[in-house]
């Protein structure tokens, strides 16, 4: 049976709410022989009486799979598909011709072609049913699965290299490297793919990317001294992959990569021990470095031996979609041009030509020239430049370009040098681009502007930046390049120029040129309108692969459009390895941090861990004896009296750094954060004077982890949700009318809250009246916090004979600061929350008589009311707290619902629960007309960048479920816009 593989039903059973009327549905699909199955699971022989509201085949992104590629081509020729469809072909295990390109697809059991017009070509549809494996691959230290993230997206994937396997490694406990090589022969590659096991047991791995000059040897893994590294990227094997049997794994690199010539492109994988990978022993007679090696971590490389060698495929993948996921390689960036923006060229400096020009026909394949930066030089500081331009006719054999950038010490004494032959000069980008790439064509006679794209630089006085741009033929050869040439001004060598490599331009000349990026402005049939992207505005990716973090994308604001294109680097944040002795070793079957009853051991993200007892030295056994937390604490796994043990252990510390942005220039910059042991998000730093914060980074040890919030400008708003504020804040208001009009007038105001240990801040056991000496104090609830962070928040004095011990951290203090701003009046605030609580009826919980009462007597004019957190996924919270909010309605208090902020990730990663629970929370809202304040939208995976830390960071005050200061702040930034606007 031929399927249709219809997608979900729009809704409605009417015609209309797909199209007018059936002339997309190609009548040439009716016939004998085809069945089709619409979405009630009724097979069909014709569209004659179908419901179009349950068929969803001609709806954007929807797939069409035959048995056969012969089915699928004839189908395709006889115009049986309609436009822009995924059109699958599974099951067929034979090598195909495409019918467009002519090229043979080679054998994979699976293949697809896209209609998108008249164009047709070999693609994979990432679209996964229930009874497939779901595609998994690694992007820096993140993942996606191809369920949730890519769905009904059409990705290309030009092979570089392919070695499919025959047999297999076996994994060996301490086998940690594989490696080996091939010529890209100027391919970009950004994803290989590798044939492995055990991959969820292994942690960590990594895979790095070099280049290889072929000189000297070449028979061992990197790093040699011919090697340079490309790219690396670490992702966790429980993210690659589902289960333990041999499958395909796959790496994607944060940015293409490529080689030209005879160079090497060499790869390297490797994890704690015990790899095993796929191998081809049928390959006798081919060099070593197309063979591989392998070895242990840390030792000598050893030679794959013939007939064997290492199997892997080396790809560049693109991505062709209506979603237009933002994953192109990263120097693709700068070409991407929306069609509503015309390009221009705005230079940042330039030398213009003098009309004169030095032709191709001489055979000069490679210019080089220098731009000093600084006052009065010929590029001032703090420029941002990502574009080098120049005018150029090419030899009608020029099929790529290299393009080299230096910096280096602005010094006479290095003015004639020709900078790779300079020490002192720093490599800051090497690239090769064929002429199609840079739009550009091999006609000679022809001068063409050239604009080729490089990683962001920002200048800096006292810097000269060198560029050098080399032509090569398709075998790698030399070829002539014409360049315009400027007037000598005086200039010295370095300014001049070079050509043919290090061959001096004379006086009396000099080289022209131009640097800056490219613009992209608005273009509208009225050219004086500039109605759109007024406002700085962001759409940025920000990646990080190491200790490298790349921020591409593009700035919007007065009617224009830029690129933005920077590579940056990043200081790794200090480890080390500690002695704890006599710490207690309490048998527990707790694996919670906050409920394990050993001590603290005063670091986060712990590893390597031993101990041995402290009275005899016997060394105890990791996972026999004792097991440990990677948050800092250790317990026993006998049941035996607790005993004093000697502990040795690694630690990382961490640090928050800022991605911030010039607005005038668009240059990217990094501010890094001071160190802490798990508290840095306490201590983000400030962004410099004039320039916009666009992200955070978690460094941790080694590990950075980025956080894009270059769509919420500070905020907790994102860049395209407005609409869901709106109609939040249109539902809002309608419940509050009361409380916000009484701000409105200037009148006094009464907040009362009811809840748990989020809105307590609690000390010992508070009673069931409000406020209090027990009630937002720090000492319990911050029990895990540094005590100089602890010691560093202001403390108040309540009047309730406590003295000056109170703190205002939580979410509801910046509602009280903005009502009493409203309203010019001091707010007067209940605060009736009681930790370890829930919504529940039994004594103590929320709907416990005893305890709701006062609140419904308190003569509040809003309750915040704050359960979940306690109940996560339990089904009795709608119930409860639509009868707490109903209770207090019919007393005539108004009721804001909030919902619950996210656990840590260590102790917390499920989120079934935490999302059943604020959904019911919002429901509860909608069905007994109370506000909601939307807490959870701003730690959900994709909207971090609102509260500004990674999922390492959030619920850490107890280092499992409560909020710390920080983020705190944030929330009330939410709660505060869900009652204000």
């Amino acid at each position: 049976m031929t399927t249709f593989n219809t997608g979900n039903p729009l809704g409605s059973n009417s015609p209309k709410d797909l199209y007018d009327n059936a002339e997309n549905l190609d009548a040439g699909i009716n016939g004998p022989g085809h069945t089709w199955r619409d979405r009630r699971g009724q097979d069909r022989t014709s569209w004659a009486g179908i419901e179009f509201g349950y068929l969803k085949f001609l709806a954007d992104g929807s797939t069409i799979e035959f048995p056969t590629w012969a089915a699928a081509s004839a189908a395709a020729g006889a115009g049986q598909v309609p436009q822009n469809r995924q059109v699958a072909v599974i099951g067929d295990t034979g090598s195909h011709t495409d019918p467009v390109s002519g090229l043979t697809v080679p054998n994979s059991g699976r293949y697809v072609m896209v209609a998108a017009g008249l164009e047709w070509r070999s693609a994979d549809v990432l679209t996964q049913k229930a009874d497939r494996n779901p595609t998994r691959f690694g992007i820096a230290s993140a993942t996606r699965d191809a369920d949730d993230a890519l769905t009904q997206i059409a990705v290309t994937e030009s092979m570089v290299t392919q070695v499919l396997h025959n047999a297999a490694f076996d994994p060996v406990g301490n086998r940690a490297v594989y490696s080996a090589a091939e010529a890209a022969n100027g391919l970009p590659v950004n994803a290989y793919r590798f044939w492995m096991s055990n991959v969820p047991l292994l942690g960590d791995i990594t895979l790095e990317v070099y280049s290889r000059v072929q000189a000297g040897s070449t028979s061992a893994y990197p790093p040699t001294a011919n090697d340079t590294l490309l790219s690396s990227v670490t992702v966790n094997g429980a993210d690659l992959a589902a289960g333990n049997a041999y499958q395909y794994v796959e790496f994607r690199l944060p940015h293409a990569v490529t080689t030209t010539g005879s160079d090497l492109l060499v790869w390297k994988l490797s994890a704690a021990g015990g790899l095993s990978i796929g191998t081809r022993n049928d390959a006798p007679g081919i060099t070593q470095f197309r063979r591989g090696w392998f070895g242990n971590a840390g030792g000598g490389s050893q030679n794959v031996g013939s007939p064997n060698r290492i199997a892997f495929e080396a790809f560049y993948r693109e991505v062709d979609s209506a979603l237009a996921p933002q994953i192109n390689a990263l120097e693709s960036q700068a070409s991407i041009i929306d069609r509503s923006f015309t390009r221009e060229f705005s230079a940042a400096a330039a030398r213009e030509t003098n009309d004169q020009a030095y032709p191709q026909s001489a055979g000069h394949y490679a210019w080089t020239f220098g731009a000093q930066a600084g006052a009065g030089q010929d590029i001032g500081a703090g420029a941002s430049i990502d574009t080098l331009a120049l005018m150029v006719e090419l030899a009608s054999t020029v099929a790529s370009l290299r393009l080299r950038v230096w910096s280096r010490p602005t010094n006479p004494a290095t003015v004639g040098i020709y900078p790779a032959s300079d020490g002192t000069a720093t490599l800051l980008y090497s690239g090769i681009k064929t002429l199609a790439e840079l739009g550009l064509e091999a006609v000679s006679g022809t001068w063409q502007d050239l604009r080729f794209p490089f990683p962001a630089i920002q200048t800096v006085d006292g810097q000269t930046y060198l560029f050098e741009l080399w032509g090569y033929t398709a075998a790698a050869a030399n070829i002539g390049i014409g360049i315009t040439r400027a007037a000598d001004g005086g200039f010295n060598q370095q300014q001049r120029g070079w050509y043919r490599g290090s061959s001096a331009i004379g006086v009396g000349s000099a080289l022209a040129w131009r640097l800056g990026g490219d613009v992209f402005r608005i273009a509208n049939d009225d050219p004086g309108d500039s109605s759109m992207h007024l406002l700085d505005a962001y759409d940025l990716e920000i990646d990080a692969a190491g200790l490298s973090v790349f921020v591409y994308g593009s700035g919007y604001g007065d009617g224009r459009k830029v690129s933005i294109n920077a590579a940056l680097s990043v200081a790794a944040a200090a480890t080390g390895t500690e002695n704890k002795e006599d710490y207690s070793l309490i048998y527990d079957t707790d694996t919670v941090f906050p409920s394990i009853a050993g001590a603290w051991l005063g670091r986060r993200h712990i590893s390597g861990v031993s101990a041995a007892r402290s009275d005899t030295g016997t060394a105890l056994t990791l996972g026999t004896d004792f097991a440990y937390h990677v948050n800092g604490k250790l317990r026993g796994l006998i049941d035996v009296a607790a005993f004093a043990v000697d502990v040795t252990y690694s630690y990382k510390r961490e640090r928050y750094d800022l991605v911030q942005i010039d607005p005038q220039t668009q240059a990217v910059t990094i501010k890094a954060g001071p160190e802490r042991d798990f508290d840095a998000v306490e201590y983000q730093p400030a962004p410099d004077e004039g320039r916009v914060v666009i992200g955070y980074l978690h460094v941790v040890g080694a590990m950075v982890t980025a956080i894009n919030a270059s769509k919420f400008q500070g905020g907790v708003v994102r860049r395209g949700g407005e609409a869901d504020w709106q109609q939040l804040l249109m539902h809002n208001r309608a419940c509050l009318r009361r409380l916000l009009g009484k701000a409105a007038r200037g009148e006094a105001v009464k907040v009362a809250s009811y809840g748990d240990s989020i809105v307590a801040v609690q000390l010992g056991d508070p009673p069931y009246t409000a406020n209090g000496a027990a009630r937002d104090r720090p000492e319990n609830y911050l029990i895990n916090m540094p005590a100089d962070t602890v010691a560093a928040l202001p403390k108040y004095d309540f009047g309730d004979g406590a003295g000056q011990v109170h703190v205002k951290i939580s979410a509801v203090w910046p509602l009280i600061a903005a009502l009493e701003l409203a309203s010019g009046q001091p707010v007067e605030y209940l605060n009736f929350g009681r930790g370890g609580t829930t919504s529940g009826s039994t004594q103590h919980n929320g709907l416990w008589p005893a305890r709701l009462q006062p609140v419904l007597e308190s003569g509040a004019d809003v309750l915040l009311l704050h359960f979940g957190m306690n109940e996560l996924g339990q089904a009795t919270t709608l119930a409860n707290i639509k009868s707490i909010a109903s209770q207090a309605k019919a007393v005539g208090i108004e009721v804001l619902i909030m919902s619950v902020p996210r656990r840590n990730v260590v102790d917390g990663p499920a989120l079934s629960g935490w999302n059943y629970t604020n959904r019911a929370l919002w429901r509860a809202a909608v069905e007994t007309g109370a506000a909601f304040a939307p807490q959870h939208w701003i730690v959900m995976d994709e909207q971090l960048g609102g509260m500004g830390a990674s999922r390492d960071s959030l619920g850490a005050a107890a280092l499992f479920n409560h909020p710390g200061p920080a983020e705190f702040a944030r929330y009330g930034q939410v709660l505060v816009e869900s009652v204000l606007g």
